[in-house]
């Protein structure tokens, strides 16, 4: 079918129904829902116009070029953008119907009367109905999706390919549409209005096509496809449909207003990297101020990697703690944006405290690139202070609003944001949008669970399917995990993935993916050599051990698996005298902030005389914080985890220590005690208890793959073992109910691939967190937050913030829900009010002693 064929036809259908003239009748696309005034509203044509115009400019200056030839690839040369555009000047027509028009009718009853002048009936029943009992099935996006359908097959598009186009105006609204629905609503409805009102519709398609012609493909749009364009139609759309920047007037024109809202926008161009150097070590040496010399041997092969794929691929990077993982993966990721034309970086980290440690190291990579890398965000519900403390530029972007701010160039955030691109829920498209144009790095990848691994996996075959390029780390990661990760890209990207199974027990593997292979790589890893030895001990002895150790002038850290824990093991040192400090998830923002600047000046690698002192901590201490301790106490834990604790022991190289050999007491093995059992499962602690009595010493890091093995290579047998499967089982069928579809199946259209999607739910295992902001409303309709907050904060935009937590905003107070109470408070999110802690603040109170 040819484009010439398809314009020629269209022009007949318009000549024959020249009687419905498209710029007589008055049809309204936006109204002031605000004042309702009578004199403020827009004409649908005009904002089709503004959305058309908006999505030109997109294209042009924000979409990256690999997007930008993938989509060309699948439309047809240069057709991507007309075809967008195209999408964009029709993506309301169904707004043309009876049941939307009359949402206005009491204040724009003028402009009903015009259209019933004009032929345009209006069903009384539909003209009553109020407006929240009105019929979803028949929003203006799904009678938008059934009319280009419709106007498709007229043009002989096929049934199946006219589908794949009608999905894209389905989904305009972060929603969409069954392939059923979508031929039911070919049906007469008094809601879409009688052949008159259709026929207007077939109008404005006509005239869209004549103003924007675009190829149509002869085989269905890929999924991948329908959902980049539905982004960026949404993004087209959002822009366009801003009141400030596209003012209701009836009688003005679009020109000049489209070009005038995307500046405003501050939409960032798309990061263009430029290689100075082909060679890894001169790289390295213009990055980070280093010599050249001394980029490691394993870090020039992670480079070496990236520069020998063949295409965008998946690289799997494993290495000991302390290797230099991530600043091997910046320069990585430089590469591979180079090469494949990526316009962004997504970083993503387990916790919000090592998104922050990695942020400051990304915006010091960032300041020595040579070209213009664009915006850059911290990418967590807490980030706006400590972006300013790092240095990220304040200037307001409309990228940094909800469901957007992954948008930006180079993101640093939690792993959620990944994950979240499995799971369904409104607007995924936007998420999937962030990350076709950029290169994914995900951190520390041995630290998900089960339940996280199953949509971590659907993401990973998602984004193979975008052939987007992904890095991932870890220095303790089970074969097997290795190799479920690996099959999911490769199932998506279509690649062969047969892996490489000797020297399966080195420390240091790079595993590289793409169209051609699989290779893996066995670098040589550096000289840094710990030999520690581990030891079964209880609570009183291991505190009393690091009590000693501080009299004798050294540090220690003492890991605890809960909160609670923690509290009472600082009590009971505290009690003795002993200096201490301590470190958990339920700290503010701000002190916990405070903590982890603490701990990196007094015991990180700059540090020559740390101070004598105890700190006692969870899991916050596992992960991405560079410091160093004379002797470790921990709570059991799996074995990966441990071996990820023990790397802050001995981790740099000191002349004086008061003890001379490493040592890692445990505690807490022998009955699993308040609640660890509950953190971890009993049958992986019973095979790293086992190992450990097995091991007791540990040669790090040559020992760390073989250490890894003997807990998760275990055949799981026994009752422990079966129960253990069960509850493996159960997470991955909760997490699956949420679970979108696979990137490739038997149908080729998004037909319900929302459906049944969950209203409240996690990508974490776990029960709700709720945030608490610490303060109280002022007389000047100010909330006072604490020295341990945010500062000043007006309620107003304290409300505006709370939007994306589903609580109810109402008179400048926030209606906290009672449900699922105790509340676990760990950061900073709600206000203390009177009527709140007068009724839960036993509990609230409970929770902030701790």
């Amino acid at each position: 079918m040819s484009l010439a064929s398809i314009v020629i036809y269209c022009k007949c259908i318009h000549i024959m129904r020249g009687s419905m003239n498209t710029s007589t009748i008055p049809i309204w696309g936006k109204t002031d829902q605000e004042t309702s005034n009578p004199g403020k509203w827009l004409p649908l044509s005009t904002h089709l116009t503004d959305t058309a115009e908006t999505a030109s400019l997109i294209w042009n200056e924000w979409i990256p070029s690999n997007v930008k030839a993938r989509l060309d690839d699948c439309l047809g040369s240069s057709n991507a953008m007309p075809t967008l555009m195209f999408l964009a000047s029709i993506h309301d027509v169904g707004k043309i119907s009876p049941l939307f028009e009359t949402q206005a009718a009491d204040a724009y009853s003028g402009i009903i009367r015009e259209q019933s002048e004009n032929g345009l009936v209006i069903p009384e029943l539909v003209s009553t109905l109020p407006r929240g009992s009105r019929p979803s099935e028949y929003r203006h996006e799904k009678i938008g999706a059934s009319a280009l359908y419709g106007w498709l097959l007229r043009h002989d598009v096929s049934e199946k390919v006219a589908a794949t186009y009608a999905q894209i105006i389905a989904g305009h609204h972060g929603g969409c549409l069954d392939y059923g629905a979508l031929k039911d609503l070919g049906k007469p409805s008094m809601f879409k209005g009688d052949s008159k009102w259709g026929d207007l519709r077939e109008a404005y398609l006509d005239e869209a096509y004549e103003r924007y012609p675009c190829v149509f493909s002869e085989t269905p749009l890929t999924k991948q496809t329908q959902l980049v364009l539905t982004g960026f139609l949404v993004v087209s759309d959002w822009i366009s449909s801003n009141q400030d920047l596209f003012p209701l007037d009836p009688s003005r024109e679009t020109d000049g207003y489209p070009t005038r809202a995307v500046a405003s926008c501050n939409l960032p161009s798309p990061w263009t990297p430029q290689l100075e150097e082909q060679d890894a070590g001169k790289l390295f040496s213009k990055r980070f101020d280093r010599p050249s010399t001394m980029i490691r041997p394993f870090q020039k092969e992670v480079v070496d990697a990236a520069f020998n794929m063949d295409s965008p691929g998946i690289m799997c990077v494993e290495a000991p703690m302390g290797e230099g993982k991530t600043e091997a993966a910046f320069l990585a990721a430089e590469v591979l944006a180079s090469r494949f034309g990526l316009g962004g970086l997504y970083f993503a980290l387990p916790t919000q405290a090592t998104a922050d440690s990695v942020y400051g190291r990304m915006m010091t990579w960032r300041s020595h690139l040579p070209d213009t890398p664009g915006s850059t965000y911290l990418s967590h519900r807490h980030s706006t202070g400590i972006m300013k403390q790092l240095g990220r530029e304040t200037e307001w972007s409309w990228l940094d609003g909800r469901y957007r701010r992954t948008m930006h160039n180079m993101v640093v955030g939690t792993v959620d944001q990944i994950l979240l691109s499995a799971r369904k829920a409104k607007y995924l498209v936007l998420r999937h949008l962030s990350f076709v144009g950029k290169v994914l790095v995900i951190d520390e990848v041995h630290a998900y669970d089960e339940y996280m691994t199953v949509y971590l996996e659907r993401a990973l075959e998602w984004l193979g399917s975008y052939h987007v390029p992904v890095i991932l780390m870890s220095a303790t990661l089970p074969n097997a995990r290795r190799v479920s990760l690996l099959q999911a890209y490769a199932t998506g990207a279509g690649y062969s993935t047969e892996q490489d199974t000797n020297n399966l027990l080195s420390p240091w593997k790079i595993t590289v993916l793409d169209s051609k292979k699989t290779n893996t790589r066995y670098p040589k890893g550096s000289s840094r050599h710990t030999t520690i030895t581990t030891e079964m001990t209880t609570d009183e002895e291991g505190i009393q051990t690091a009590i000693d150790i501080v009299k004798a002038g050294g540090c220690a850290l003492i890991i605890k698996d809960t909160v609670n824990r923690a509290n009472r093991t600082y009590e009971k040192i505290k009690a003795t005298g002993t200096p201490t400090l301590l470190v958990h998830s339920r700290f503010t923002v701000a002190d916990r902030q405070k903590l982890d600047h603490t701990l990196i000046e007094d015991f990180g690698p700059q540090q020559d005389h740390r101070p004598p002192m105890i700190v006692v901590a969870t899991q916050v201490a596992e992960q991405s914080l560079d410091v160093d301790f004379d002797i470790i106490v921990s709570d059991i834990a799996p074995i990966d985890l441990l071996l990820q604790r023990a790397g802050r022991l001995f981790r740099h190289d000191r002349t004086s220590r008061p003890v001379s050999n490493a040592k890692m007491l445990i505690t807490g093995a022998n009955g699993y005690p308040e609640g660890i059992g509950l953190v971890y499962d009993p049958w992986i602690l019973d095979q790293t208890t086992s190992s450990l009595q097995s091991h007791p010493q540990w040669n790090l890091p040559e020992d760390i793959p073989e250490l890894v093995e003997s807990v998760y290579s275990k055949a799981i047998e026994g009752p422990e073992g079966k129960a253990f499967k069960r509850k493996i089982k159960a997470k991955q069928a909760e997490a699956r109910r949420a679970l979108i579809p696979h990137a490739y199946g038997r149908s080729t259209c998004l037909d319900g691939w929302l459906n049944n999607a969950p209203t409240t739910g996690s990508v974490r295992d776990g029960g709700p967190v709720t945030e608490a902001y610490l303060g109280e409303k002022s007389q000047e309709n100010l909330i006072q937050l604490t020295e341990s907050s945010l500062g000043y904060l007006d309620a107003n935009t304290f409300i505006e913030s709370m939007k994306d937590h589903e609580w109810a905003a109402k008179n400048g107070n926030i209606t906290i829900p009672t449900d699922n109470l105790p509340f676990t408070i760990n950061t900073t999110g709600f206000t203390y009010t009177y009527n709140y802690s007068k009724e839960y603040g036993w509990q609230v109170n409970k929770q902030l002693n701790q």
